[in-house]
């Protein structure tokens, strides 16, 4: 007699489930900052005291020519906020407040003539800053 076999019982073939396809997104770009643009300068603070700078002023080591100019600049003008001229090796002008915002630790950059000095200041009322001012060709 035959020995009965077993029959195995199919097992369903799993359908894969679909996975969902991640949408790219795009990278945003930086925004360029915009600087403000340079204005003219605004009403003198006469209610104010300046700042007074003075010191020497030399270009490649040597004493700056007698009368040249030199010029207080603060971000954000188009124009010197002071200016003098060299007299004996030396220079000496004070810078106001211009406008209604505080010049309070503004920073004043300088220029001998046409080059920008490697030194700057911190403007204070009624201060008094001995600044020696030096520049290269």
């Amino acid at each position: 007699t035959p020995t009965p076999t077993s029959t195995p019982t199919p097992t369903p073939t799993p359908t894969p489930t679909p996975t969902a396809t991640p949408t790219p997104t795009a990278t945003p770009e930086p925004a360029a900052t915009a600087t403000p643009a340079p204005t003219a300068l605004p009403e003198r603070q006469t209610n104010i005291g300046p700042n007074l700078f003075a010191g020497t002023a030399k270009i490649d080591g040597v004493p700056a020519a007698e009368g040249t100019t030199i010029t207080g600049w603060a971000e954000g003008f188009l124009q010197p906020v002071g200016q003098g001229v060299v007299k004996d090796g030396a220079y000496f002008f004070s810078v106001f407040q211009y406008g209604k915002a505080s010049f309070a630790g503004r920073i004043i950059t300088f220029k001998i003539g046409d080059l920008t000095a490697n030194e700057t200041a911190a403007w204070e009322s009624l201060g008094v800053t001995e600044l020696n001012l030096t520049a290269s060709n």
